[in-house]
């Protein structure tokens, strides 16, 4: 895997800047990195119930590509009364994603995600080749 997030603080809100070596990676990153924000101890606990689901998100651009697909993989876990860490992308453009989402039950979110936004989203590759997201979610 070779992926990392940091988390960054923003007023009201809760930020990450994901780091990974490629744009597949980058939005695995950034998915591991949401789900830490709704359960930091995710990795720690044992699950009673794991579940799956294909996803395809259609977007403007690549910036907001990455912020829709992580409002509908939040929607997704809603409804599954879950959360969503782990994807295998099988299709990803400047504009489109199609991926299968891996998840698993949880009884409570230590925090809430209302939903991730555009606000100072931004997507660049660095001086060294690895992509970067900074993006913001309203908790």
């Amino acid at each position: 895997m070779s992926f990392n997030f940091e988390f960054f603080d923003h007023l009201a809100d809760t930020g990450i800047e994901a780091i990974a070596s490629s744009k597949e990676e980058l939005f695995k990153g950034a998915l591991k990195g949401m789900a830490f924000i709704l359960k930091p101890d995710l990795d720690k606990t044992k699950t009673k119930e794991t579940f799956k689901e294909k996803i395809e998100v259609l977007s403007s651009d690549f910036d907001t590509l990455i912020a829709d697909f992580l409002n509908e993989v939040l929607a997704k876990g809603e409804i599954n009364k879950g959360i969503f860490k782990e994807a295998n992308i099988e299709k990803l453009t400047n504009n489109y994603i199609k991926a299968e989402i891996f998840g698993e039950k949880i009884d409570s979110l230590a925090k809430e995600i209302k939903a991730v936004t555009y606000h100072n989203l931004k997507i660049f590759q660095d001086k060294d080749g690895n992509w970067r997201a900074r993006i913001i979610f309203d908790i």
